[in-house]
């Protein structure tokens, strides 16, 4: 939900009449009410970065791109048209008011019709609210404006469940607000819809559906699955000083991961919204709302400080998520009985009771099989049982001693396979979860890390430095080396994993020509291998790794590379998928702990044996 600005700026936007001074969530819609809650006659003063004013910046300057996915992008399915969605209760029926890109243009054209084209390009979203969407919804009962009749057509799928939240402010430009949202989602389905608070709630105090709705927000954030887009314009006002803003943030975060929070900011941008993050000191029109916030925060997040150092380090390092890998992956071997206690003596004996990382084992462990063998579901278990929020049951002993940071590679997503990505998501993590690491990365200049694209520099600032002095055993996992084989050198492989539980982290990635294909060795263009062999092992001794890897990637010469990299560093320990399973289920394929394919046996349990279980147990 978005919310109204202050600066000290001086803007024409007519403040709220006394009446409806309570407005929406983040409708501190006033202009004039800029002061924080409790504080009411100071103001905080955002930093300014040197940003040209939006009205002085050609069409192209304020495109945002696309959702930072692979292209080309598959548009994002809807229900067909009439296709009826699931009752929700009264008290969530903002959560089904998102509306469709088409729907968003008609609302746009009203708009644009109610004010002329002269006023509609300066026109804000508190005048709009005010003085469009209160005076034609009041005849109709105050109702939402997505409800109001002859507007939109929800029969043509116009109004429904929503795949993304507009996070933004109230007193910035309508007209940049819809631009910005047609710009992000330049490629999707003209069905797509968004939640945009102006619409979707009750703008109407007086009938009690406006705070119905307000109550409803966190549900709608985690309802809206393609996560948050938010739209700022700085010239006029730093969200991040912004209660609801932020807090529209922090939910994001929680439901939906760093992957979730979409916000496409230039070098100066991105450091102005980090130096004026505080959640504390964020401003709220009503002292109810911002007490409600700070509730929310300290439960979601412990406290102010863990929150506002969670989102900076989103801010600063823009980190990648692997959240619906590691649950599809999770799923797929719930029924599998594993057999980890190699590993675990890995790990036992790598860092000892002392937890220093020095003990007399191999420096790295090294997973090797063919393709759909079961490589990446044995990473993502890894992760399960090393993971402090998702530990449990199996989970290692040793588990409450280790940090694990984890990567899992593909090869048909860019991101994925970009050096210094993988860096800062690495960084992200342990950062999160060692304090001197996340200490010594807030310090960095927002704008210059913004701007890193060479793989020394980034290693050096993000990794080395940081980790210098650090003793806690850390456990850095990279999974499917062979995923980062270069397109160029390589050919499409039929099989294997995509869809399985152990396909690699893509699942089916390219499979590696033979040597004598090649001019030159593939090693030269698998990055993720370099990155392992060159940066990543000067790492202090605390940090050892945990890689998986197809034996024909690189040419066939990944395990010699490997070998040579650790020779002088305790070596390296390699197993097979089949080592650390002793079944999957009772029924699919085998089981014992047999070097089965494990596509093989989730085709069966999955599509063979449906609804047959009960016949053979007879």
């Amino acid at each position: 939900m978005g919310s109204s600005c202050s600066s000290q700026r001086t803007d024409k936007v007519a403040p709220a009449p006394a009446s409806v001074a309570d407005p929406i969530k983040c409708a501190d819609k006033t202009p004039e009410s800029g002061a924080a809650s409790g504080d009411p006659g100071k103001q905080r003063t955002p930093t300014q970065p040197q940003i040209t004013p939006v009205d002085k910046l050609t069409a192209s300057a304020v495109v945002i791109p696309p959702p930072d996915t692979p292209q080309p992008k598959a548009k994002p399915r809807r229900s067909a048209p009439g296709a009826p969605e699931p009752k929700l209760p009264p008290a969530l029926a903002t959560v089904g008011k998102g509306v469709s890109l088409r729907g968003l243009r008609k609302v746009r054209a009203a708009i644009r019709e109610h004010f002329g084209d002269e006023r509609y390009s300066s026109v804000s979203t508190t005048e709009v609210c005010h003085q469009w969407v209160k005076a034609v919804t009041a005849p109709a009962g105050k109702c939402r404006l997505v409800e109001l009749p002859g507007l939109l057509d929800p029969a043509d799928g116009d109004v429904g469940r929503p795949m993304y939240f507009i996070s933004h402010a109230w007193s910035n430009s309508i007209e940049l607000l819809f631009r910005k949202v047609f710009d992000f989602l330049a490629s999707a389905d003209d069905g797509t819809r968004v939640w945009l608070d102006v619409l979707a709630v009750c703008q109407h105090d007086s009938n009690p559906v406006h705070r119905t709705d307000i109550a409803a927000f966190a549900d709608v954030v985690k309802a809206c699955s393609g996560g948050t887009l938010v739209v700022m314009d700085l010239t006029r006002c730093n969200p991040a000083t912004r209660a609801w803003c932020v807090f529209e943030w922090a939910h994001t975060l929680a439901a939906h991961g760093p992957d979730g929070l979409h916000m496409a900011l230039a070098p100066l941008e991105r450091a102005a919204v980090f130096a004026d993050l505080d959640v504390e000191r964020a401003e709220c029109f009503r002292a109810a709302d911002k007490d409600m916030i700070m509730r929310e925060v300290r439960r979601q997040h412990g406290s102010p400080e863990a929150f506002n150092s969670k989102l900076k380090l989103q801010l600063l390092l823009e980190p990648l998520s692997y959240s619906v890998d590691l649950r599809r992956l999770q799923e797929r071997s719930k029924d599998t009985a594993w057999e980890f206690a190699k590993v675990e003596r890995w790990l036992e004996a790598m860092y000892g009771s002392s937890g220093t990382g020095s003990g007399g084992s191999s420096r790295l462990l090294c997973v090797v099989s063919g393709a759909g063998e079961g490589k990446s579901t044995i990473s993502a278990e890894l992760v399960r049982r090393l993971t402090p929020a998702t530990s449990g049951v199996g989970s290692f002993s040793p588990s409450s001693q280790i940090t694990c940071a984890y990567h899992f590679l593909k090869y048909n997503d860019q991101r994925r396979l970009d050096p210094v990505r993988i860096i800062k998501t690495i960084a992200f993590q342990l950062a999160s979860r060692v304090p001197s690491v996340c200490s010594a990365l807030l310090d960095l200049d927002v704008a210059a890390v913004a701007q890193l694209n060479d793989v020394d520099r980034a290693f050096e600032m993000l990794l080395l430095r940081p980790l210098q002095g650090v003793t806690t055993p850390v456990l850095v996992i990279l999974d499917a080396l062979d995923e980062a084989e270069p397109v160029p050198f390589a050919t499409p492989a039929g099989g294997g994993g995509g869809d399985a539980p152990g396909g690699g982290g893509g699942g089916g990635g390219p499979a590696p020509k033979s040597p004598a294909a090649n001019s030159f060795p593939v090693i030269c263009g698998n990055r993720a291998l370099q990155l392992l062999t060159k940066h990543l092992q000067r790492l202090p001794p605390a940090v050892r790794f945990f890689v998986t890897t197809r034996p024909d990637a690189a040419s066939g010469q990944v395990i010699p590379s490997l070998e040579r990299t650790f020779h002088h560093q305790g070596g390296s320990t390699y197993v097979k998928p089949s080592q650390l399973v002793k079944t999957v289920t009772s029924h699919a394929g085998g089981g014992g702990g047999g070097g089965g394919v494990m596509v093989y046996r989730t085709v069966v349990k999955d599509c063979l044996l449906d609804g047959k279980e009960g016949e053979e147990d007879k």
